[in-house]
């Protein structure tokens, strides 16, 4: 059975399983749909809650926490709502080589700048990595300061998206909407130390997952997949 085509794998019994992101190599962090998303207290969020913690999926226990204006829940669609000034952190993970950036999400404004982030390390150092929306017809990224890569696309407010950003072993970096290749690969080789997802993000965002591999053309497939079929 091909996994492209079936979005399914083999569990030891011989029978067929659902894909989920937990069957990625090198799985650092998953952020579930309407799960693991908790209050001040450390319960699960209740629709319109303030949103303090988001809880890793992997097993891997990296879970973000929110910051500064913090999200709320929005218990219709199963994720975390911004208005603009919303943050998660994480524990700083430094990705040395290979790794794959994914969320689903949909934009309720671009405001292009510094807005719009998807991933970044939130140092403030002049030197931040990040990958984000730039205009409706652009997104930009930086690893280790320097040049800004920038990938032709077209997106708009309103509309659920699956967005990912790779490297893979050449260090190529490719950015994707669901399985299409999105402007042309930009070869950058410093780590990219992320510690922050949706920084100053307006919209709604379902899930995020991030592994320290590059996705293979058969995982993508059936990623984009499953995100969209939540």
């Amino acid at each position: 059975m091909k996994l492209a085509l079936s979005n399914s794998i083999k569990n030891r019994g011989g029978e067929a399983a659902a894909f989920t992101p937990a069957s990625l190599s090198g799985l650092q962090f998953w952020y579930k749909k309407a799960t693991g998303i908790t209050n001040s207290s450390g319960a699960t969020a209740s629709d319109g809650e303030a949103v303090y913690g988001w809880a890793d999926q992997s097993g891997n226990g990296k879970h973000a926490t929110g910051a500064a204006s913090r999200f709320t829940y929005q218990s219709s669609s199963g994720g975390v709502e911004g208005s603009g000034n919303n943050k998660l952190d994480i524990t700083q993970i430094d990705f040395t080589g290979q790794f794959a950036f994914w969320v689903r999400l949909k934009f309720d404004t671009i405001s292009g700048g510094n807005n719009d982030i998807m991933f970044n390390d939130g140092t403030g150092a002049s030197d931040d990595d990040f990958f984000r929306v730039q205009t409706t017809s652009q997104f930009r990224a930086k690893i280790g300061g320097g040049t800004a890569m920038n990938y032709a696309t077209t997106v708009s407010a309103g509309t659920y998206y699956n967005i990912g950003f790779e490297r893979d072993g050449s260090d190529d970096c490719r950015v994707y909407m669901g399985t299409t290749e999105q402007g042309s690969a930009i070869n950058k080789t410093p780590d990219f130390n992320l510690d922050r997802v949706l920084g100053a993000f307006d919209g709604i965002c379902l899930e995020i997952v991030v592994t320290n591999a590059v996705l293979s053309s058969s995982d993508r497939t059936n990623l984009d997949t499953y995100l969209t079929n939540i």
